[in-house]
């Protein structure tokens, strides 16, 4: 099985590499980047004092970044993407608390076969940035960190992208997912679905990859939305990892916007229950 999975991440890294050279001087002009990108920036506060009403004085930040680069030429076309989120709230008596904390990486490359289907291999990373804690829970109770969890996926197989480059279906017979503990605490509970003590689980399935993205598709909203299914070859094939994430930016004037974002997930081998975030931004923004 590690022998599969090490093929399968293998053969994902080396597409580029063996991609045909087929570019000529007519077509050299379609090999700039193409690069886009929303970023958006909101803050509350409340202040009270001697208010007899109750409350507690706090405020909150939360930061969203998005980020494509693609770079299409001959028949080869290679995508990358970047997502990052992070939010907190200061309150005066509880101390600070995290709200959202997410880094999603997507590389993917492409070689056209006929038409619109493209031979296509691709990588993603899902993981945080800092310290995860269950606050419903006295103490509160450390739950996650940096690569702790980090989902990693690597799939070869066929994709459909239509004419706009707006929607992509990619069919992926063979995916290799690794999940990855990489924090002694976490490991020795068996956090994530590894065995306790390890630190890593590996599994070797199909996928299918689905992704939208469309600038104006009404006036100035900006959105963009993936679904990715997972089934295990191995292991209860029929329970089928889901990862569905949805941005929506909505530009309110030059430098102000809406942004919503939300991201669903079910894992059976993590407590069987479905995970729902979603999270609503005003404030500060910048498009390009």
């Amino acid at each position: 099985m590690k022998k599969i999975l090490l093929t399968t991440t293998l053969l994902m890294l080396l597409l580029p590499a063996v991609a045909a050279t087929d570019t000529t001087a007519k077509d050299s002009t379609k090999r700039a980047w193409k690069v886009t990108g929303e970023s958006s920036l909101g803050f509350s506060q409340v202040a009270l004092s001697n208010w007899s009403a109750g409350g507690e004085s706090s405020y909150s930040l939360n930061a969203l970044v998005n980020l494509n680069a693609t770079r299409t030429w001959g028949r080869n076309i290679w995508q990358n993407t970047l997502n990052m989120g992070y939010g907190i709230q200061q309150m005066e008596h509880q101390g600070t608390k995290k709200l959202n904390d997410q880094l999603i990486i997507n590389t993917q490359y492409g070689y056209r076969a006929s038409g619109k289907w493209y031979y296509t291999g691709r990588l993603n990373l899902q993981t945080q940035l800092t310290k995860g804690y269950d606050y419903n829970v006295t103490p509160k109770q450390f739950t996650s960190t940096w690569f702790a969890p980090a989902y990693l996926l690597a799939s070869v197989g066929m994709e459909y992208i239509n004419t706009s480059k707006t929607l992509s279906v990619l069919i992926s017979p063979a995916t290799a997912k690794y999940t990855i503990v990489d924090n002694g605490y976490l490991s020795s509970i068996g956090a994530f679905g590894v065995k306790v003590g390890e630190r890593s689980r590996s599994e070797f399935g199909g996928a299918a990859i689905a992704k939208y993205k469309k600038a104006d598709i009404i006036k100035n909203v900006n959105l963009e939305t993936s679904l990715s299914l997972f089934s295990n070859y191995g292991d209860k094939p029929q329970n089928i990892d889901i990862s569905w994430q949805l941005l929506a930016f909505m530009k309110i004037n030059k430098f102000l916007s809406t942004s919503i974002s939300t991201q669903l997930l079910y894992d059976d081998n993590v407590d069987g229950e479905v995970q729902l975030k979603e999270i609503l931004t005003v404030g500060l923004a910048y498009t390009f």
